[in-house]
């Protein structure tokens, strides 16, 4: 009869799992501005993290399809979404046009 609770508690752990691995969770040595996303081995960070989840996050802009990097064209630094292209315009740093959001059928044009 020891079996059944043994049992109950390995499910219990796999479902927990299962779950988590949906679910943003924010790296433990990074601290509370970077959010690493399991699903595609992204992180999101400081201003762009502040602008993802104040516009609606997961919902709205999709999951990280890349790390942050630098525009070699623009200079600015970009970060891909399933939804969108941000770029942080240091020139507006503070202000509500810090993240702004590309173009993308001019840009692909």
């Amino acid at each position: 009869m020891r079996v059944l609770p043994v049992v109950l508690i390995v499910v219990s752990t796999l479902l927990a799992g299962v779950g988590s691995l949906a679910t943003p969770r924010t790296a433990a040595a990074a601290g509370p501005t970077v959010v690493y996303f399991p699903v595609t081995g992204h992180h999101v960070a400081d201003s762009f993290l502040s602008t993802w989840r104040r516009l609606g996050g997961l919902a709205t802009f999709g999951y990280p399809l890349t790390e942050a990097m630098t525009d070699p064209d623009t200079g600015l630094t970009v970060q891909y979404f399933e939804r969108e292209r941000f770029e942080y315009h240091p020139e507006n740093a503070g202000t509500e046009w810090e993240v702004q959001f590309a173009l993308l059928g001019s840009w692909l044009a």
